[in-house]
Order: C-alpha cells, then sequence, then structure tokens
C-alpha cells in the first residue's frame, strides 16, 4: 500500500496540464486587414474553430502545439466602428474563448476631425428624374386619347350621314339607273375633269358589256388628258338616242 499512497502524492503534488488559449492579432484592427488567429493547445491535438463574418484566407498551420488561422472580411458586416465576437473555439471538447476583436476605421478620428472628407461613398440608388411628371404625362395621354376617338366619332358621323344623304337621293330619284347615268353625264359637262370621268364611268357600269357606246364612255373615262364637254356632249346625244328606241 505504501508505493500506491507515494503515487497519489506525487499526482497531487504534480503541476495542472497548461489551458488552452486563444489570441487574435492586430487588435483593434481596420476594415479590410487581414488577422491572425493563434489557438495555443498544449494536450490538444482536435480544434475546432469558427470566424463568421471573416473567412480564412490560407490553410491552416499547426507548429507543434500552436494552429494559426489568417482570417479576412470585406463584407458591410465588418464595416468599423464595430465589435466581432467569434464563437468559441472547442480543444478537445473544452471551450476556448476568443477576445472581443474591435474593428476601427483606417483613417484616424482625429484626421477626420480637422479635415472631414468631400466625398461620400454612394450606397443607394439616385432618385428618378423626369422631364415630365408621370401624372402630367397620364393626363396628356388620356387627353390625347380622348381627341382620338372624339375625331374618330366625328369621321363616322360624317361618313353615315353622306351615306343617308345619297340612299335618300337614290330613294327619291325613281328614274331607271341609266337615265340616271344619262343626266349626271350632262351635268359633268360644267364641271371639272375628275366629275366627267367619274360620269363616264357610270355610264360605262350600266351599259352592257359588249356595246359600242360603252367602249367610248370607258375609254373616255380612261383616256391621257381631260374628257372635253364635246366629247361628253357627244355620248350624251348618243346614249340619248339609244333609250329613246
Amino acid at each position: 500500500m505504501r508505493p500506491l499512497l507515494v503515487l497519489s502524492a506525487a499526482l497531487a503534488l504534480a503541476p495542472p496540464a497548461p489551458a488552452a488559449t486563444a489570441a487574435l492579432s492586430p487588435n483593434p484592427a481596420r476594415f479590410g486587414e487581414v488577422v491572425t488567429a493563434t489557438v495555443v493547445a498544449p494536450q490538444g491535438e482536435n480544434v475546432q474553430v469558427e470566424f463568421g463574418p471573416y473567412a480564412p484566407v490560407a490553410a491552416p498551420e499547426r507548429t507543434g502545439t500552436t494552429v494559426t488561422y489568417r482570417l479576412q472580411c470585406l463584407s458591410q458586416g465588418c464595416a468599423p466602428p464595430r465589435t466581432v465576437h467569434f464563437p468559441p473555439a472547442y480543444v478537445d471538447g473544452a471551450k476556448v474563448a476568443w477576445p472581443a476583436l474591435r474593428l476601427v476605421g483606417r483613417v484616424p478620428d482625429s484626421a477626420l476631425a480637422k479635415s472631414p472628407p468631400r466625398w461620400r461613398k454612394q450606397t443607394a440608388f439616385p432618385p428618378p428624374s423626369y422631364r415630365l411628371r408621370p401624372g402630367l404625362l397620364a393626363v396628356l395621354l388620356v387627353a390625347a386619347a380622348a381627341l382620338l376617338v372624339a375625331g374618330a366619332v366625328a369621321l363616322v358621323a360624317v361618313e353615315l350621314r353622306r351615306r343617308r344623304r345619297f340612299e335618300e337621293q337614290r330613294i327619291a330619284d325613281a328614274r331607271p339607273p341609266l337615265e340616271r347615268a344619262l343626266a349626271l353625264l350632262r351635268e359633268s359637262e360644267r364641271r371639272p375633269a375628275p366629275d366627267r370621268r367619274k360620269a363616264l364611268a357610270l355610264v360605262s357600269r350600266e351599259l352592257p358589256a359588249d356595246d359600242a357606246l360603252e367602249q367610248t364612255a370607258t375609254a373616255l373615262a380612261w383616256r391621257r388628258g381631260e374628257p372635253g364637254a364635246e366629247r361628253i356632249e357627244q355620248v350624251a346625244d348618243a346614249l340619248e338616242q339609244e333609250l329613246a328606241k
């Protein structure tokens, strides 16, 4: 029993195993600067770490009992001034706390107080600009659409009125179509050349296709020169004689 007592006493007097430690350098750190995280684990082989929002920029390095990580953060979550608290590291299941990492600006506050910067990084879209306000443009477009609709309605009304007058005249004139064409042909002698051509075309349409007078009226209606009043009168006389038969 005496050797066991000696061994127990020796173990009780032996110094405890050194605990694992964690350090950050530099601290405080500037935005975008690479931070070195170091874990010293004299008795630890299994080291688990997490560094959000920082991310490693190289593979971890192990030298004896020391594990080194090189970290960097370029996101908005690391914009100074800010303090970042990393989740604790675990060395063989034992929790090891990291010191708080303080983030500072790259320009000292004293320099900013003496010479404030004249520029500012724009992070939001500028307000839209218009040559014409959207509300006013909508009103103008609606007004233009209303004018177009009113113009279309007016044109339809004019055309309907013209057709109604034409139908009324046609119904009121009970003469046969060929006699009516003859009367229009004689009236066209005092009218411009386009009206003469229309009257001749109407006569040719009312005559049979194989009629000689129909061919004469068609030729006069589509000739290059203007159909003269004498030729119109000749065709009208010939048509009148044909109707008298």
